[in-house]
């Protein structure tokens, strides 16, 4: 006897799926990694030293040196993923897609729908620029302590 089942509706998807859990996974982990380990190591050590001397715990130095220590550069490498995440999306569409922004821009563009393809690249903008902005203000509510001028350096840098 055989028991039929209908599949669920991702499974007609699943490689679209593959493919934007790659782009987003890869890139985010490795900009984010880079930055983590310089921030991390760019604690102040007269304050490590401090904080063992007064018998912290590992976490406590974790949670009130090197956490805040590391934020900044923890951001600085989100927001590299986040844009490279996007571009990672977009050239998984050209590749192997038969819908999404990437797909739609390949398809204009041998069509030659110049007003379709500037369409998609305009929405393509925009969703870059969004998701740069939010995480951008994510942290400034989570990093207050960094104070930014107009250009976008720390004071501490502009000197």
């Amino acid at each position: 006897k055989y028991a039929y089942f209908e599949e669920p509706v991702m499974f007609d998807h699943i490689e679209e799926i593959k493919q934007v859990a790659d782009a987003l996974k890869i890139p985010i982990a490795n900009g984010e990694q880079d930055n983590s380990f310089y921030g991390f190591r760019s604690a102040n050590p007269d304050l490590l030293k401090l904080y063992r001397a007064f018998g912290s715990s590992r976490l406590q130095v974790f949670r009130q040196v090197k956490l805040p220590s590391a934020a900044g550069s923890i951001f600085a490498g989100l927001q590299i993923g986040v844009v490279l995440a996007l571009i990672g999306a977009v050239v998984g569409e050209f590749v192997s897609s038969k819908q999404g922004l990437g797909y739609l821009i390949q398809s204009s563009t041998l069509a030659f729908d110049v007003a379709t393809m500037f369409a998609a690249v305009v929405s393509l903008s925009f969703i870059g620029i969004t998701s740069s902005s939010l995480v951008r203000w994510v942290q400034a509510r989570v990093v207050f302590w960094e104070r930014r001028d107009a250009a976008g350096a720390t004071l501490s840098e502009a000197g």
